[in-house]
């Protein structure tokens, strides 16, 4: 409620059953034995529970968009587990549905080659789930769902403060949009789109869409790998220029998108920014008030890919 609006209904229910799976209908759970105190209780606690406003009062049109209802319960959980036990708790699920994505596909009879990334977007939604891809529902609809609309977290929150505020008032409204209707990628979209226009991020670097997020993460199946590799140059005034290349690899030479980078400052000091690629390569150039002791590129794991590294040149 906090986060996403009042509860959209009079009352809240839970029943057990003896069965291995959970569901949240409207206003009602049904859970199994579920009384372990640890991270996946709480994040599958919170997701069945997040299916009140995702897949409830906000429906999906057609499979083409049910990752808007288990992906973003999905990522609830992420969230709730973050506040209910501990950022390690949060960020090891972020780890857990990141490598779920690197994983071969799954057949009747063994694996096969390759990652379940490649299988397909997830505009197909169930049709990802095949006798040769039996995993590739729960890790893509799931998994990448979740990844993706922590993606779109970051694009709402201020690079400098830290600020996610206007995130949950974009998704507040698209609860307010679709209440007791249904939604569909595109209408999610035309959502977010109305109110990325006003974020620190996109006055930043001009951006005056989420088309480009949409067509890449929604509608395409590529899973990129960055690496930022930089120099620091001390200035005669003291403060400090930051120059390097920030690669993209395993992705088209359209492919765009923005990434964090933290500072640090001595021992407890840190500073935040976003630098932005497109194509295999971009140029990075950062001015700093004074010489930080290292740089890192999404240390916070924001931004879903198949590996991130940074390295400074001497």
């Amino acid at each position: 409620s906090a986060l996403f609006g009042a509860y959209p209904y009079p009352r809240l229910e839970g029943a057990f059953h003896p069965f291995g799976f959970g569901q949240g209908f409207a206003s009602l759970l049904l859970l199994p034995a579920a009384d372990s105190a640890d991270k996946y209780t709480y994040s599958f606690i919170a997701h069945e529970t997040a299916h009140q406003w995702w897949g409830n009062v906000v429906g999906w049109r057609s499979y083409r968009d049910q990752w808007l209802s288990e992906g973003f319960a999905e990522y609830s959980g992420m969230l709730y587990t973050g506040v209910r036990d501990k950022r390690k708790a949060e960020r090891e699920l972020i780890e857990d549905a990141r490598r779920s994505l690197i994983e071969p596909p799954r057949t009747e009879t063994g694996v096969l080659p390759g990652k379940l990334s490649d299988v397909g977007p997830l505009i197909l939604g169930h049709r990802l789930s095949t006798r040769e891809t039996l995993n590739a529902y729960q890790s893509l609809i799931y998994d990448k769902g979740a990844l993706v609309l922590r993606m779109l977290h970051f694009l709402f929150t201020d690079p400098a403060s830290g600020d996610g505020k206007p995130f949950f008032e974009m998704m507040t409204d698209f609860v307010e949009q679709h209440r007791n209707g249904w939604a569909t990628s595109d209408s999610f979209m035309q959502v977010a789109n109305e109110h990325f226009k006003k974020t620190a991020m996109a006055q930043r670097f001009r951006i005056e869409n989420l088309d480009w997020f949409f067509n890449q993460w929604v509608y395409q199946a590529y899973l990129p790998s960055y690496r930022l590799e930089y120099r620091i140059q001390d200035q005669p005034d003291g403060s400090a220029l930051v120059t390097g290349t920030l690669y993209q690899d395993n992705v088209p030479e359209t492919w765009g998108g923005l990434l964090p980078v933290t500072m640090r400052f001595g021992k407890d000091q840190i500073a935040r920014a976003a630098v932005a690629v497109r194509g295999r390569q971009s140029p990075v150039n950062l001015r700093l008030p004074r010489r930080p002791s290292g740089l890192e590129l999404d240390p916070d794991l924001w931004i879903l890919s198949e590996k991130t590294t940074t390295r400074e040149l001497r």
